[in-house]
């Protein structure tokens, strides 16, 4: 028991002297003390009540304008101006008294910051491509195409990814496509997911997710055959992504996934000989994209 109540004092004595190099004691003496993400300034994500006691790194940020902290262990920024601290000189700029006046999320306890849904959205579009497997691969070279064949993915998702913790999810949608010279698929997908980042900064993480996907528009066609045959989906995948945020607003991902699908209604595809069965394509899936925050 006393290992874990140890655990935020020995997180915070490890972090902060990363952040300000020492350690000081202060507490906040404005009405409240507005607690951001980033060192910029520009996404509010709390407020600490006046009378709150801290330890802060005792290095400054923005020319004195800015510490930092360790809340819910999270590395947060408080403006200068709200806390006791000696030989405060900098003057605090005009464009970040701003934030006093609009986007303040509600007051919180101390130590529990605000999620806010309108805050922390993004939006990503993807490019990727998925070996559907063995199934795929009989159903071609029964009509004379190579096997080998590759879907390709064309994906749009929203995410929240809140700065309080290490989880977030988004829901989107895909488009899969794969033409050879007889046969080709085609499924249009609506996707959620889940991910939990082992390694979280403001601008960079290391994200494990786990895909859901589910589909009632898939279609496979070929050359000479007098129907297209319809069915529907299930799908799941696992897998996992490296984000980068390169300006404010703009930023990549990378990664990769296994994906596992469930096919329906695909019973008795024509081939040159006779019939096939596509019941499941599995298979690894890679995918490069955009990143947008909103």
């Amino acid at each position: 028991m006393l290992k874990v109540l140890l655990v935020p004092y020995l997180l915070i004595l490890f972090l902060l002297p990363l952040a300000g190099h020492a350690l000081t004691e202060t507490e906040v003496i404005s009405a409240e003390a507005i607690v951001y993400a980033d060192q910029e300034l520009t996404s509010p994500i709390g407020t600490l009540p006046q009378g709150t006691r801290l330890t802060i790194g005792s290095k400054s940020r923005l020319g004195g304008q800015v510490r930092t902290t360790i809340i819910n262990k999270k590395l947060v920024f408080i403006k200068s101006v709200d806390l006791l601290i000696d030989n405060i000189e900098a003057p605090i700029d005009s464009a970040l008294k701003k934030h006093r006046q609009h986007n303040v999320p509600d007051q919180i306890d101390g130590t529990i910051l605000i999620d806010k849904l309108d805050q922390n959205n993004y939006i990503n579009i993807y490019l990727g491509q998925f070996n559907p497997g063995s199934q795929w691969d009989t159903l071609a070279t029964s009509n004379g195409d190579s096997a080998g064949g590759t879907i390709r993915s064309y994906s749009f998702m929203i995410e929240h990814r809140p700065v309080t913790h290490n989880t977030f999810g988004g829901i989107g949608f895909g488009y899969y496509n794969l033409v050879q010279n007889q046969i080709s698929f085609s499924a249009i997908t609506l996707d959620g997911a889940l991910y939990w980042s082992p390694v979280y900064r403001q601008k960079f993480s290391i994200d494990l997710f786990f895909q859901g996907q589910v589909s009632a528009g898939v279609v496979v066609d070929g050359k000479g055959w007098d129907n297209k045959y319809k069915g529907s989906l299930i799908g799941i995948a696992l897998g996992a992504q490296v984000r980068w945020l390169l300006l404010k607003h703009l930023g990549a991902v990378g990664g990769f996934s296994i994906k596992r699908w469930m096919l329906n209604g695909l019973n008795q595809v024509p081939t040159d000989t006779g019939s096939e069965n596509l019941d499941k394509f599995n298979g690894l899936a890679i995918f490069i994209g955009m990143i947008y925050r909103l």
